[in-house]
């Protein structure tokens, strides 16, 4: 019987298995750190999974504070967003996206304290004055966590309105909904 020839382990061997390890390595801490912090849209459907409207209007101190038509605000995800120069309609076009997200593409952040639309915009709880968010003129308490249906009509609200002075923004946000939903 012939006899094996002894292979040694070269220092190009040694090389390739530490690279091999390395990327094992790799791809096993990259896993463990996105089950310990998925992204945001890893809960979300796939683009395309739902196309829903709703139509949304935000008021401090009983005026409109932003205009979502213009251009900084249109198209900025796949899956929730404003556009056609519309600044009301919001279209959703993945399963389970919250308000939240909507305005994290946009730079923004919304919750049950605060709503900051930028820098020089801030509506935060203080005093009398604080937030408040309407659903088809319901008080809904879920804020950036609410994933919103076809034709919901959204108010958010900041000031120290009466029950009077809210039904008034609910109505201006009524006129656009008629409006604006049967617009693209």
């Amino acid at each position: 019987m012939p006899k094996k020839k002894e292979e040694k382990l070269t220092r190009g061997h040694y090389i390739f298995i530490g690279i091999l390890a390395a990327i094992v390595i790799g791809i096993g801490v990259g896993v463990y750190a996105y089950i310990q912090n998925p992204p945001e849209t890893s809960k979300f459907g796939a683009v395309g999974s739902t196309h829903i409207h709703s139509i949304m209007l935000i008021m401090a101190d009983g005026k409109q504070v932003i205009d979502f038509s213009q251009d900084d605000y249109q198209l900025k995800s796949p899956y929730i967003h404003f556009e056609y120069k519309n600044g009301y309609k919001v279209h959703m076009h993945a399963t389970n996206v919250n308000l939240g997200y909507l305005f994290k593409t946009l730079g923004m952040e919304f919750n049950s304290n605060c709503l900051k639309l930028n820098d020089d915009m801030s509506y935060c709880n203080n005093g009398n004055k604080t937030l408040k968010f309407y659903v088809n003129g319901e008080r809904n308490y879920e804020y950036d966590k609410y994933v919103f249906k076809d034709l919901d009509k959204l108010l958010i609200s900041y000031g120290d309105e009466d029950e009077m002075q809210i039904n008034r923004e609910l109505e201006v946000l009524d006129g656009i909904f008629n409006e604006y939903i049967t617009k693209p």
